[in-house]
């Protein structure tokens, strides 16, 4: 399902009658929406998710369950789209939309739990890449603490009466207790001997949602044991393989061979386009934009494969 940006007749008189149909998916509605919310503080990351999803409008979405707690948020007239990227980038979630219209989001381990869904040695096209520009091996994360006043502290307001008549303001209420800015802070992490070899390669993330400095930290720690050496970048291209092209969705994982490029591993769908032309029969192309398997080794709670004691570690 999608919405209707262009819609063209083409009524010629000598030649097949057209019409052309220009859609976009849901992500149209956040792109022009505008959103005020409530003021959330240490808020679940999913939960803040589903709050910003529900007053953009959007129908349908999925989100998965969530550790992450954002000490602070609120959002006055705020693009919503905008909005969704910032928490995507605060806790490296990923999103994408569904051939159904829904919106999806996934967590930052997601592609260690996806399930092979087929296996392909033989494509229209396969293009491989390995290249340096997705290396980084110097990471800042900066922050913005927030913290909630133990104590009452001094407010200032100022009354306006915009009419000619006399008022009298009899009663003034303040509750609660101010979240107060704190200082902001920037957390490194680097990679030495990737340095060496290819140079310092930055990578600086400002975020406010971010407020601890352990979770920047851990953060920076993240992106470097992901980027710090080239992986290649990868795109297949398969045609009416209705098996697979019908049932594969992003996360999903593939498993590629190629005796050519010494390709013999998983990889996870990161995109896909798909086109159909019907000018000689049916022919159903499928391009998967893929990135490789990359299981970090890490605790997931409650998984049957991936929460194991003693079998993986903690992550961030």
């Amino acid at each position: 399902s999608g919405y209707i940006d262009d819609w063209k007749p083409d009524p010629q008189l000598t030649a097949p009658r057209n019409t052309f149909i220009t859609a976009r998916d849901a992500g149209k509605v956040l792109r022009h929406k505008t959103i005020t919310t409530s003021l959330f503080v240490n808020y679940n990351v999913g939960s803040l998710f589903s709050e910003i999803l529900t007053g953009a409008g959007v129908a349908s979405f999925t989100i998965d369950t969530m550790q992450d707690v954002i000490p602070f948020a609120f959002y006055r007239d705020r693009n919503a789209q905008n909005a969704i990227d910032e928490l995507i980038q605060a806790g490296y979630s990923f999103a994408y939309i569904d051939g159904a219209g829904t919106f999806n989001v996934k967590k930052r381990y997601y592609e260690i739990e996806g399930s092979i869904v087929g296996s392909l040695a033989e494509f229209m096209a396969l293009n491989y890449t390995l290249s340096d520009q997705a290396v980084y091996n110097y990471v800042t994360i900066e922050g913005e603490p927030r913290r909630a006043a133990t104590s009452t502290q001094t407010a200032y307001n100022t009354v306006f009466n915009g009419s000619a008549t006399d008022a009298y303001l009899t009663k003034y209420t303040l509750r609660g207790k101010p979240v107060q800015r704190l200082s902001r802070f920037t957390a490194l992490s680097e990679h030495t001997s990737s340095q060496n070899f290819y140079g310092t390669l930055a990578l600086a993330l400002s975020n406010p949602l971010i407020s601890d400095q352990q979770f920047g930290k851990n953060y920076a720690d993240f992106m470097i044991a992901r980027n710090a050496n080239p992986f290649p970048d990868l795109t297949c291209v398969i045609q009416n393989d209705f098996r697979l092209i019908l049932s594969a969705d992003v996360s999903d994982q593939l498993h590629i061979v190629n005796t050519f490029s010494g390709i013999n591993s998983a990889h996870v769908i990161q995109a896909m386009n798909h086109t159909i032309d019907l000018t000689r029969g049916l022919q159903h192309t499928a391009e998967y934009t893929i990135e490789r398997y990359n299981d970090q080794n890490v605790f997931v709670l409650d998984s049957a494969v991936f929460g194991l004691l003693d079998s993986r570690r903690l992550g961030f």
